[in-house]
Parts: C-alpha cells; structure tokens; sequence
C-alpha cells in the first residue's frame, strides 16, 4: 500500500533518502485519484492502518523512515457482504468503520446486460479470437441469471428472467407480472 526503497537507486542514495524510495504504493499512485481496494475486508489489520491515517489525517508513513507521504484521493473498496459484516462486528475495527459508506450494488438482472459483460471480458482478454459457438454467451448470461433469481410465486422463473429482460409476456405467460 505505501510504497518501500528500490534497491536499484541505493547505489547512488542513502536508505533514508526520498529519492531511493519506490512511489509504487497503490496509495501513492492513487494520490488525487481513485484507490481500489479488491477484497479490503480480508486483508489483516495491520495492513489497513496506513489507510486509516490517509482517510483521517490526509497523510500516511511511508516505509524506512521516509516522512509522511500526503494523501488525498478517495479509496474504493469491495467485498462479499458476509465479510464485511464479519469486519463490522468486529470491535477492533471502530476506527474505520466511521469512515466507510456503504453502496449496496445488485447483481445483473438482464440478459442483454450480462452478454455486454462478458463480450467485453473477453474482448480484452487472450480469447478474443478464441473460437466461441453462437449462443454460448446468451446460454451462460442465462445460467449466472437464473442462479440470481428467486422462484416466483404466482408464474415459473424462466418467465420471470425475460420478464427482468424487458420482454413483455402477456401472451405466452398472463400470470407474468410487468417489471417496473
């Protein structure tokens, strides 16, 4: 998270000096930015004090003696509900817990929109040329959907999943409520 000395430039710096320290640090790189955190929750205490002091003192220490390094960016971290409901409930973390704000985000519900995902996945992948049979990514956009959704009460679930997708089923399914 913070950074530490490159060796390479101790060559020509003392350990001390700001010029033999690596600004490689997601905190320094996210320096009037975005910091992403992917599982925050997880990690040990000890590797989240640095973000502590960042978000309360708009500084943090850096590694080897290096003075305060300044902070000011905004720190996006995501997690599985269960663990940070576990990280909540735990008393050890008060301090941060004053400083977190939480954005519940849904899974995908539409069809069309888990295809676009996964289009894009893979246009950005090593398998962008990969040979895929027609089908295949509306066939797995179904299954992660359909994993998603809870039975309806009153029509079956396939019926429900078009329904999400915006198709209008009022005459193949009648007891298929409109999604507003």
């Amino acid at each position: 998270l913070v950074g530490k000395v490159d060796i390479r430039k101790l060559e020509h710096y003392a350990q001390n000096d700001p010029d033999a320290y690596g600004y490689s640090g997601a905190l320094c790189r996210a320096n009037q930015g975005i910091m992403e955190f992917v599982e925050m929750f997880k990690a040990p205490i000890k590797v989240l004090h640095p973000l502590l002091t960042a978000t309360q003192e708009g500084n943090y220490n850096g590694t080897e003696g290096i003075s305060a390094l300044p902070f000011n960016g905004i720190i996006l971290a995501h997690s599985n509900e269960s663990e940070w409901v576990t990280f909540r409930n735990n008393k050890n973390n008060e301090a941060f817990l004053d400083r977190v704000y939480i954005v519940k985000v849904p899974y995908c519900l539409r069809i069309s929109e888990e295809i676009k995902i996964y289009e894009k996945l893979l246009n950005h992948s090593e398998l962008t040329h990969a040979p895929c049979a027609p089908g295949t990514l509306e066939t797995l956009s179904r299954f992660s959907i359909l994993s998603r959704l809870k039975e309806p009460e009153n029509s079956s679930i396939y019926s429900k999943m078009r329904v999400y997708d915006g198709e209008s089923l009022k005459d193949t399914d009648p007891k298929a409520k409109s999604y507003q």
